[in-house]
């Protein structure tokens, strides 16, 4: 036990990422800027909640802090609320710092018990060197996460615990987690299609199941009558975020694209882009597997959905960090 935590301690990513946090902590201090302006947004959401208050449609911080999460998230951060604004900032910059830290352990162990599947040699995951080389290719996005405190890392941590979970087979878990994921951001529903695909049914009804409870859970503090509110506020909040006009505006997104090189009224039709790219892709997964790709039922399904979810930022607006995979 012992060998094994100095292991850890000497190990020099867990060493490289114990300074670089710090160091960024430091900065970010030194330049007045470790202000948190996504995470301020879900404690003052929070806090709302606590006060009985509404908490959509309005800023927090910066006129564009509007709380864009369902009400089952809000109830997340109110942990938080009970230490000041500053304090609060601390505990989550560290929390966000040791997911960003497992996170990289989870994807590598994750791509190891790939390797034998995909034919892969696993001498080529040597520990550090891919933990460096991938930690340096998403320095931007892992830097803009610590900055503004989002919940990216932490659906992206989840999201490889929810495949590695399907993989070993534990339904209960792997639909739990999707659950979570899902309450707090939509757009990970992608993944429901491929589950479907793959024809296991366990991690479905599971899914579904949490996903339920988890969604009704705010009627035991809000009654009905208000529940039914927020949530017509979430709804109303997140298809203003994803409107066609967002769409068409940013840059990441297939809609921008195609906008540009598409006659003027076709604009109205560029819904259906996104559901065109999900199911083209499923489809192409389809043919594949079935011309011949030997690969086990839950490893196509970890592949399928790394890249699935890889492809979100391109058919709605949303933050690229949690689709690192």
């Amino acid at each position: 036990m012992t060998s094994a935590r100095n292991s850890w301690m000497t190990d020099r990513f867990t060493q490289f990422c114990i300074l670089f946090c710090v160091a960024f902590f430091a900065i970010e201090n030194l330049n007045h800027k470790f202000q948190l302006y996504d995470f301020e947004v879900y404690y003052n959401a929070a806090s709302k909640i606590l006060a009985h208050e509404e908490f959509y449609n309005q800023a927090f911080g910066l006129p564009s802090g509007i709380y864009k999460y369902s009400p089952s998230a809000a109830f997340l951060f109110v942990p938080f609320c009970f230490l000041p604004l500053p304090a609060a900032f601390i505990v989550y910059y560290v929390i966000t710092c040791l997911i960003l830290y497992f996170t990289f352990q989870k994807a590598l162990g994750l791509i190891k018990s790939l390797a034998p599947e995909l034919h892969l040699n696993e001498a080529w995951f040597k520990r550090s060197p891919i933990l460096f080389a991938s930690f340096f290719v998403s320095l931007t996005a892992l830097t803009r996460e610590l900055h503004l405190g989002n919940v990216n890392l932490l659906l992206l941590f989840l999201s490889l615990i929810h495949i590695e979970q399907f993989i070993k087979q534990k339904w209960a878990v792997s639909g739990a987690v999707l659950a979570l994921i899902i309450l707090i951001k939509p757009h990970f529903l992608v993944l429901v299609p491929l589950m479907l695909l793959t024809g296991r049914i366990q991690p479905l009804l599971y899914f579904s199941g949490f996903l339920i409870i988890g969604t009704l859970v705010p009627v035991l503090y809000f009654g009905w009558s208000d529940y039914l509110i927020q949530m017509k506020e979430w709804f109303a909040t997140m298809s203003a975020h994803n409107s066609q006009s967002e769409l068409i505006t940013h840059p990441n997104t297939v809609h921008h694209w195609l906008f540009k090189v598409l006659p003027p009224d076709f604009p109205q039709a560029l819904n259906l882009v996104t559901l065109l790219t999900v199911f083209g892709f499923l489809a192409a997964m389809i043919l594949i597997r079935r011309g011949g790709a030997v690969i086990k039922t839950e490893a196509f399904y970890a592949l399928s959905a790394m890249v699935l979810i890889s492809l979100v930022p391109n058919i709605t607006v949303t933050d690229t960090e949690h689709f690192l995979l």
